[in-house]
């Protein structure tokens, strides 16, 4: 009876040792996103990566995004009949730009199946903002009161109390002085659709709907005098590339 016994708990330990090698041995469901869009308040880029073998994934995502501010309006500058100037925003003072990190799920609301060639797919995530504030730089025509219809054009912050609107010639390059000048910390919240089509060749795999907020402590100075905003709203449409 003891060795049947033996033999029997023997046996069990050999098919637990071996269940346990052909779990090691099976592939991790990781996956990965990644894409760019276009909404209400600017442009965005994000990279994600979820995990896990339940309907229900985990998801690690990284977003990039440009924040304007609600009432921004690009105006022509008086130098365009010149052809020497571009269009600018009058009042703006600074560009805002947002570094999100976030953790969330992620769930297929309508799988893949033998006559479903597209399937949707839920993702929310929540993490933290990280908000860069960088001054937006406009070209100021300067004319030279020594010499008579001549002037010189120098890149600088808008100042309505300094400059007026025929001083202004035009944008400078946007990524001009990419240094921040003051640094934001917030709370974010994205929520994503993907029509996934990554059954089908090509470069573009999905379309991502996407709505997010952005949550900050104290309102972010992107006007001069017009009202500024502590919460950003987004709404926008997108594309997802590369492989799952």
């Amino acid at each position: 009876m003891q060795k049947i016994l033996f033999i029997y708990i023997l046996l069990l330990a050999c098919q637990n040792l071996f269940s346990q090698e052909k779990t090691a041995d099976m592939p991790r469901k990781v996956g990965y996103t990644y894409g760019a869009a276009v909404h209400n308040r600017g442009l965005s880029a994000n990279f994600g990566v979820y995990f896990g073998e339940k309907p229900l994934k985990w998801v690690l995502r990284l977003d990039a995004s440009t924040l304007k501010h609600a009432k921004e309006t690009r105006i022509r500058s008086y130098w365009m009949d010149l052809r020497e100037g571009s269009r600018f925003v009058y009042d703006k003072m600074n560009r805002f730009a947002v570094i999100s990190p976030s953790f969330g799920v992620r769930k297929a609301i309508i799988p893949f199946s033998t006559y479903n060639k597209v399937a949707i797919i839920g993702e929310i995530t929540a993490g933290f903002d990280v908000g860069l504030l960088r001054p937006y730089y406009l070209n100021i025509a300067m004319f030279d009161s020594t010499s008579p219809g001549l002037y010189s054009v120098a890149p600088s912050q808008w100042n309505y109390t300094k400059y007026s609107y025929l001083d202004v010639v035009g944008e400078t390059n946007p990524f001009r002085k990419l240094n921040p000048t003051k640094i934001y910390a917030g709370l974010c919240v994205h929520s994503t659709a993907y029509i996934d089509m990554s059954r089908k060749p090509g470069l573009v795999r999905g379309i991502q709907l996407n709505i997010d907020a952005h949550l900050f402590p104290q309102r972010i100075p992107i006007m001069n005098t017009s009202p500024n905003t502590a919460i950003f709203l987004t709404a926008g449409v997108g594309l997802c590339f590369g492989e799952k």
